[in-house]
């Protein structure tokens, strides 16, 4: 019961958090508000490995196996997250869907105003895959 909470808390936050960091995503990314159903997705999973880890130790437990198992409860939390949250990057710079064998994400066809970088953003995009145009300061002619 204890475990269906913690999924249903982090369906809860997930979307919140998402929204958040899509709004931070916006105008680096073409498709920033995807990255809300990533998170609606990772996060059930996380907060199931975090009350698994903290409701597993009891009172005779020492401390020091106590502060191991949070530890690693919380990388483990934390990797599935980013493992699963990380399936949705591809969807940011306009991904269509997966191959038949449902390991590659096939692009979608991109305009010229589709990848238009927004300033200060580039670092973004270079780093998620998408084409960043040439910088219009450094393409001058002096």
């Amino acid at each position: 019961l204890v475990l269906l909470g913690a999924a249903g808390l982090g369906l809860a936050m997930g979307p919140l958090l998402g929204l958040a960091q899509a709004a931070a995503l916006h105008g680096a990314v073409p498709h920033p508000w995807r990255w809300v159903a990533a998170n609606t997705a990772a996060w059930p999973v996380a907060m199931v490995v975090i009350f698994l880890g903290a409701t597993s130790p009891d009172a005779s437990w020492p401390v020091w196996s106590v502060l191991v198992l949070g530890a690693v409860t919380g990388g483990v939390a934390g990797g599935l997250l980013g493992v699963v949250s990380g399936w949705f990057l591809p969807s940011l710079t306009g991904a269509t869907g997966v191959d038949r064998n449902g390991r590659h994400w096939r692009t979608a066809p991109r305009t010229a105003e589709g990848v238009a970088a927004a300033p200060g953003r580039r670092g973004a995009r270079q780093a998620l895959g998408a084409p960043v145009p040439p910088d219009p300061v450094e393409s001058r002619s002096t």
